[in-house]
Parts: C-alpha cells; structure tokens; sequence
C-alpha cells in the first residue's frame, strides 16, 4: 500500500504538471499510457479490503480523483475563460469552436482525392491542438479547481443528510497480482451519513454474467413489449426479476432504510434504466427510492450556481427537407434579432401518436406523416406541439422564450445559444454503435489519419435540414449540414445553464469509457457547461414524450425539484399509457434518465 499511494500522488502531481499545457486530444491519450494503473490497484484494494479497511477509503478517494477526470477539467477551463473576461482567450475560444467545427464537417464529407482529405484533416486537427494549448496556458482553472480533485470520501459524507446515501459504482479488469486475469468485475463503494472508519465495499459480480442475456433480455422486455399496438391482448408488463438481483440485489441490504440515493454509475449502469428494476415488494425501484444520478459523487461538492436569468431556448418539428436556398432564408430570419418564431405564433398542432424519434430514422420504416416528395427523415409534427406546450407554460411563469421551430430549427441557431437557463430540443437523435458506423451513411465514424474513430462524432441530434446529410449531397459552403455531432455540441455556451432537455432518441447512449463515462451528448453537454442534462436510453414515442414533457414542466415550475418533477411526470404518465393500452409498458415512459444535480 505505501508504495501503491508513493505511486499515485507521483501519478497525480505528473497530471498537474502536463494538464498546464494539454488539450483535451493530449489529456486523452496521456491519460490511456497511464489508465491501466487504476484497475491494478482496484483489484489490489478489491483483494486486501478485508484484511485492510483503510484500503476502502483509499479505493473511494482515488475513484473521486479518476472519474471524469478529463471532462471536468476541460469543462473548468472553459467556465474560467468565460468567467474571466479575458478578451483575446474568448477570441480563442471562439476560434478553437470553428475549427472543431470545421473538423467535424470534414470528417462528415470525405473528398474525392483521399491523400489530399488526410492532409486537410491533420492541418485542422494541428490548428485546433495549439490554439487549446494556449488557452490551458492563459488559463489558471486547473488550478482553481484543484480543491475538488483531491476530495475525500470523507468530503463526501459531510455533504450528505440523514437518510441519504452516496455510492461509487466502478467497473475494472482484474489484476491477479502477476496478471491480467481478463475478468472484468463490478464493484460498489457506498458513504452514509453513519459510516464510521472507511466507505462500505460491495462486490457485485462479474460483467461477463451482468452485461450478458439477462441485461439484454430486461432492456428487450422494457422497450419492446411497449411497442404492440394498442389492439394487442392487454397484459402487465413485469420483467427484470432477474435484473433486479443481478443489479440491485447486493446493494439492497447496505441501503435499507435511505430515502435518497445518490449514485455514480460505470459501465452498463450508465445504459440501464435503474428505477424501472422491479422490487421483492411489487413495486418499481423508483417508487422505493429518490435515486438522483450524478458523473461523480464529488458533484454534491460543487457549491450552487447562482440562479441564472429565466431566459430559455425551445427547438422542435425542424424540417428535414430544407433545401440550401430556404436554409439561407431561414437563417437570415434567425439572425436577425427578435425575429425568432416567438411562442405566441405557433399554431396548435394535432398530436397523434405519430413515429417514435428514433428507432428508424428514415421513411423506409414508414412514418406518418410521410416526409414530403424527396425527403428521407420521418417528420415530428409531436415536437412542434410539444415546444408550444412548453413554452405557454414558462410563459406564464414570465420566462423569456425564444422558439426555433419548421425552418428556423436549424444546427446554426443551437449553435448560437449563448448559456440559457433552459435549452430544450425536441428532435431525431441518433447513436451508432460501432457495428453501425460501418453501414450507415453520413460519414460518422469516418477517421483522419492515424486515428481511432471518435466516439464523439457517433452520436448526435439532427435538425433542419438534415435530409441533405442523409442523402450524401455535396456539403453547401456558409451552411450547416443540420446534423449536430456530441463533438460540435461540446462547443456550446451552456456556463450557467441549469438544465438541457434533450427530447429525442438515444441521447444517453454513447462509447463508454473507463474512468470517463459515456463519450457522447452526455459528456459533450457537461463540457459544454449544462449542470443537468434530461436525456433518453432508447428511442421514444412521439406523443407520449411530448405529455410527459408538459407533465415534467408544470411539476418543476411549480416548485418541484428537477428529480422529483421527472419522477412525478413519469408516475402519471406510467397511469395515463395503462388506461391506454390496457397494460404497464414503460416503453412510452421510462426512456428518460436525470443525470447531475
């Protein structure tokens, strides 16, 4: 143990030193010559805790230091350059953004000459590098920050309440000793209020049993049994008992009694929807428990924004179908300032039940209504109504509402956002797993030279426009192609934004990465500055999202805590899809996951 932690305050004061220079790309790869090191000792920890409880509290302490490690300090960067009123690095800033952008849509239209392709992509990707690189040098946030990454569990335990509880879920290969024993395991650290000398440690299994058919056969039961017509023989939906052991179960004894739960999650916990598991008792696990989802349990360490103007962005039924010549005349409308659609304008929209956002994408599967002569992606009339429902109701709440909505739902004015209280977008999301990347069009997943595919560019959310990206047209020079990448919405200016809302498909699915979570909307949003980010773990119906969204509104300005507004939203929906359809199918209503604070 004395040379393990000799090693990692060596290991911590070599991440000071570099972080002082590095891009994120730099971080990212620093942080793959040296990541094999942390499973190493979790197994240590893992294999000695019994005989050395001092280990536990190590093995916590390490985890608040490791996760996220990367994200959050590019997100602290960015918050004190914003924050600093440092002229010439906001210029920076701004330039690093086009360049990314610039990137992202290159790698989306690969050239004819492929040589030529690779030399553009190494020159913006060089340019790119060293502009990040002066910005880390002008700016003094990884020193600010510095008092959160070395946080303790004890840390921790001062933040929590009577009743509550903070748990560490960490996911690592074995190391025997001698070798890699290529058994990865699932490990649970939990801090109450009561604990007295060193965090509880809870072995919880093996991925190769957790992440195989009985996690496939709950995530098939949840989503696809809600998709039988509402004519089909009425039935309870109730699986995930073996779910609920395999997931739940080890942890239940150690969190008997506590009423809020807040939990870091690794690996296939990120993509499960944890309170749809069934309990011994008949009831879902989240009408047993408040469990609050955060990156890190060092979140509950970070002290409140200050309550920020209650202005919010509201952007939904883009039209897919635009061609260049009206994406011009869209923007310049956008551009101009208070011609945004407000609110007032939109009219009412019918809201059948209409296509779900993601599930296929494309007028192959059918949709209806079908997109116009020419189009490809299913259009969302839902979201239309489901953005006027919403901003009537921040309306009377004397919110200032700005609404992108048909033509004007375009890549470009998300873009512009400039940290809103509220951003909700109301789209098509989409995620491609790496099998995908190879068969689906758009050029994601496409790699510069001497590079791995970038996760960042697999997931996404499409907006005016987008029909284009779909059909492989040329890209249109001064125009977005409508498809916004997890990689160009880590641009954003979210500091200071309370809460993204993002109303599609798949939006918490990504890559996920050891020590640094899900590479994808998620992660992107929380560099971007978004404290909480609302988001999907399947593909979503069209009507039913858009009820549970303005039952998920009124409850939170009404007073409700974003948790508490989502779990309620969620309740009455569940009751309104069993009047329905004659059955219990969260399907309609479970998609949707609340991580931060």
């Amino acid at each position: 143990q004395p040379l393990f932690a000799r090693f990692l305050d060596t290991l911590f004061r070599r991440f000071q030193y570099n972080f002082t220079y590095m891009g994120e790309k730099e971080r990212l790869q620093f942080l793959e010559t040296v990541a094999v090191n942390f499973p190493a000792y979790f197994s240590f920890c893992t294999l000695y805790a019994g005989q050395m409880p001092e280990l536990r509290a190590s093995f916590y302490d390490t985890l608040l230091w490791e996760k996220g490690f990367i994200g959050q300090s590019i997100a602290a960067l960015r918050s004190r350059i914003a924050a600093g009123g440092d002229r010439e690095a906001l210029a920076q800033l701004d330039q690093l953004t086009a360049l990314k952008q610039q990137l992202v849509a290159l790698l989306n239209q690969p050239g004819p000459d492929r040589a030529a392709w690779e030399k553009q992509v190494a020159e913006l990707q060089a340019q790119a590098d060293r502009l990040e690189q002066l910005l880390v040098r002008r700016s003094a946030a990884w020193q600010q920050d510095k008092q959160l990454e070395r946080v303790t569990w004890r840390d921790v335990q001062r933040a929590l309440r009577p009743g509550e509880a903070a748990v560490e879920l960490v996911r690592f290969e074995i190391y025997d000793g001698r070798h890699w024993t290529g058994v990865s395991r699932y490990v649970a650290l939990i801090v109450t209020p009561e604990t007295r000398d060193a965090p509880q440690l809870i072995v919880i299994g093996d991925a190769a049993r957790l992440e195989g058919p009985p996690l496939v056969q709950f995530q098939q039961d949840v989503q696809q049994r809600g998709m039988e017509s509402a004519s089909a023989p009425a039935r309870v939906l109730a699986p995930g008992a073996q779910a609920y052991e395999l997931f739940w179960k080890p942890l239940a004894d150690a969190l008997a009694g506590r009423s809020r739960i807040y939990l870091a999650p690794d690996g296939v916990y990120n993509q499960m929807p944890l309170g749809l598991l069934p309990t011994p008792a008949g009831k879902l696990l989240m009408e047993t428990v408040d469990l609050r989802l955060l990156s890190s349990t060092k979140d509950l360490l970070r002290p409140a924004a200050p309550p920020a103007a209650e202005q919010a962005v509201l952007v939904g039924d883009p039209t897919f179908s635009l061609t260049p010549d009206q994406q011009r005349a869209a923007l310049r409308q956008v551009e101009k300032p208070g011609e945004a659609a407000p609110a007032a304008l939109l009219a009412a929209l019918a809201h059948d039940e209409g296509p779900a956002r993601s599930r296929d994408l494309t007028a192959r599967g059918g949709c209806q209504p079908p997109p116009p002569e020419g189009g490809v992606l299913c259009p969302l009339p839902g979201t239309g109504a489901e953005v006027q429902s919403v901003a009537s109701l921040l309306e009377q709440r004397r919110w200032q509402v700005t609404v992108y909505r048909g033509a004007q739902a375009l890549e470009e004015a998300v873009k512009a956002v400039h940290h809103p209280r509220l951003l909700h977008l109301a789209t098509h999301g989409f995620f491609l797993s790496d099998q995908q990347v190879k068969q689906q069009g758009l050029g994601l997943g496409e790699q510069g030279p001497g590079s791995r595919a970038d996760p960042m560019l697999r997931s996404g959310l499409l907006f005016a426009g987008a029909d284009r990206a779909y059909r492989r047209d040329p890209a249109v020079p001064g125009l977005d192609d409508g498809v916004l990448t997890a990689s160009e919405a880590s641009t954003l200016d979210l500091q200071g934004t309370e809460l993204v809302v993002l109303s599609a498909c798949e939006t918490g699915l990504g890559q996920v990465e050891a020590g640094e979570g899900v590479f994808g909307l998620r992660r992107a949003l929380q560099i971007a500055g978004a404290q909480s980010v609302l988001m999907t773990l399947w593909s979503v119906p069209d009507r039913e999202t858009q009820e549970l969204m303005t039952r998920f509104y009124r409850h939170w300005l009404a007073g409700s805590e974003k948790h508490r507004a989502l779990e309620q939203a969620q309740m009455e929906e569940r009751a309104l899809v069993r009047q329905r359809y004659g059955a219990d199918l969260p399907y309609y209503w479970g998609a949707f996951v609340l991580v931060g604070k």
